[in-house]
Formats: C-alpha cells, structure tokens, sequence
C-alpha cells in the first residue's frame, strides 16, 4: 500500500469515528415542583439529572415559597440558571447549597433572572 492510500485509509476510519459519536446538545430542562436536591433525577421533569450543558429553568410549575432552599447534593456543573414567572411567593429569596461545601459551577448560560426571584442566594 503506498503511503497516500494509507492517509486516505486513516482519514477515513477517523472520519468515520468522529460521525460515530454521540451528539451531545445544550437542552433547557425544568425544575419539577419538589424540594429534592439537584443532583437527583427526580428533581426534574423527565427524571434525569441535567448535564454541564443545560440550562436549569425554573418556571411556573416550580412553586419557589417562601425562602426555599434547594440542596445541590454534591458538586455540580450546568450551563445556567433561568428563572420564569415562579408559582407561589414568585419574587421571595431562593437558596442553592447545603451544609456541605459543594461546589457550584456554571457556565456560558449564567444567571437569567430578568423575570423573576428578587434575590438568589448561594450558601
């Protein structure tokens, strides 16, 4: 085999590879009206935990009450927070963390709270 056929042949075993991969893509995912910690499946709709691309959205189905606190459970990773026209005390204090020191972090997605949640607190 001469050495461009080879290239060729590498070129396309590693296309091939790279096509075979999963398609991984940023998805909003909503806060289930629970207090379960975020790093529990059943803390969201459809019962999987968000990956570090997701945006967590916290809308009308999440009842915030008064001063809520959500544990996050261990360390986490989500593209953001976003937060909709909260049922309940929409507007009240919402808390992320627990007593443990987990970490929080969060990316391109920031924190989107034009529409509601006067103050989040991370402890």
């Amino acid at each position: 085999m001469t050495t461009p056929r080879l290239l060729k042949n590498a070129f396309l075993i590693a296309a091939a590879a790279i096509t075979a991969l999963p398609e991984t893509s940023a998805a909003n995912v909503q806060k289930d009206n629970n207090q379960t910690a975020l790093n529990v499946g059943t803390s969201f709709v459809g019962g999987a935990v968000p990956s570090g691309t997701d945006m967590i959205v916290f809308d009308s189905l999440y009842n915030n009450g008064t001063g809520t606190t959500l544990n996050l459970g261990a360390d986490a990773s989500y593209s953001g927070f976003q937060f909709g026209a909260m049922s309940g005390t929409a507007g009240s204090t919402l808390t992320i963390g627990d007593a443990t020191s987990y970490i929080l972090s969060l990316g391109a997605g920031g924190i989107d709270r034009q529409r509601r949640c006067q103050r989040l607190l991370r402890h």
